[in-house]
């Protein structure tokens, strides 16, 4: 849920200077919704991160780059593949989610 409120978010502020990590969000779904729902996609630099074995957002197609079809998205996807589902955050997982969300902003 925290991940879809960042989109919309970065919809609604429309500004291309703000950054947002998403931890759990499938752009390829996302920013097609929000394009069709609100008239406009994301902008600013959005990381998203998500675990392969997670529920809640599979199936995920991959984030292709060149899908950004709202001006002003730079949009990168980060796979993790730590068996821990939804919960992937937490622990040393975690730590190293912080490390590319740092080296991205």
């Amino acid at each position: 849920m925290g991940a879809a409120i960042a989109l919309l978010a970065s919809t609604r502020l429309h500004n291309p200077d703000v950054r947002f990590c998403n931890l759990g969000a499938c752009l390829s779904r996302s920013v097609p919704a929000l394009l069709a729902d609100e008239g406009n996609g994301p902008s600013g630099r959005v990381l998203a991160i998500r675990e392969a074995s997670d529920d809640s957002t599979s199936p995920c197609p991959p984030w292709k780059i060149g899908l950004e079809s709202a001006p002003g998205l730079l949009a990168r996807e980060i796979v993790l593949n730590t068996r821990l589902s939804h919960g992937f955050g937490m622990g040393k997982p975690g730590r190293r989610v912080g490390g590319h969300a740092v080296a991205f902003s």
